[in-house]
C-alpha cells in the first residue's frame, strides 16, 4: 500500500504545487481500516515533499517585504469530531494562528483561503476527513 500511496500523492503534490494559477487543486484520499499506517504514509511523504520544496526555494516565495514571514509549506489538521464545515474552518486557522471569532461560513473560507495562501502552504492534509458532515441530517416524519 504505502509505495502505491507514495507514486500517486507524490505525483499529486507535484502537479498542485506547481501550478501557476489559483484554482482548485485535486486532492486525494487515502481509505482503509484502522490502524494500517495511513495518516503515517501521508504525513512522511509530506514531509519529504517539504523538504525538498525548501531546499529548492529557501524563503517563502511569496514573501512580502515587511511582513512576518510565516511559511508553511506542508499543513496538518486533525478534523474535529463533530466536523462540520465552520469547525473544519476554524480548525485550519488555528494551525495557521489566523483569527475566527465571530465568523459567518463564507469568512471563514476567505480566511481559510487567504491564509493557505499567505503562508505559502501547498500541502493541506485534513487527517480523518470522514468526520465531517457537509449535510444537515434528515428528519424522518412520522408517517415514513
Amino acid at each position: 500500500m504505502s509505495r502505491a500511496v507514495d507514486r500517486l500523492l507524490s505525483a499529486r503534490i507535484r502537479q498542485n504545487a506547481f501550478k501557476a494559477r489559483p484554482a482548485t487543486r485535486a486532492g486525494v484520499i487515502v481509505s482503509g481500516g484502522g490502524y494500517r499506517g495511513r495518516t503515517e504514509t501521508v504525513c512522511e511523504i509530506a514531509a519529504a515533499f517539504e523538504d525538498s520544496w525548501r531546499e529548492l526555494h529557501r524563503t517563502n516565495p511569496e514573501t512580502i517585504p515587511g511582513t512576518r514571514d510565516a511559511w508553511v509549506p506542508v499543513a496538518y489538521v486533525q478534523t474535529p469530531v463533530t466536523a462540520k464545515p465552520k469547525s473544519a474552518c476554524k480548525a485550519i486557522l488555528d494551525f495557521h494562528g489566523a483569527p475566527t471569532k465571530r465568523m459567518d461560513l463564507p469568512e471563514l473560507v476567505a480566511q481559510v483561503a487567504a491564509s493557505l495562501t499567505d503562508d505559502g502552504t501547498k500541502v493541506l492534509i485534513l487527517d480523518d476527513i470522514t468526520r465531517l458532515r457537509c449535510t444537515a441530517p434528515t428528519t424522518r416524519t412520522p408517517w415514513t
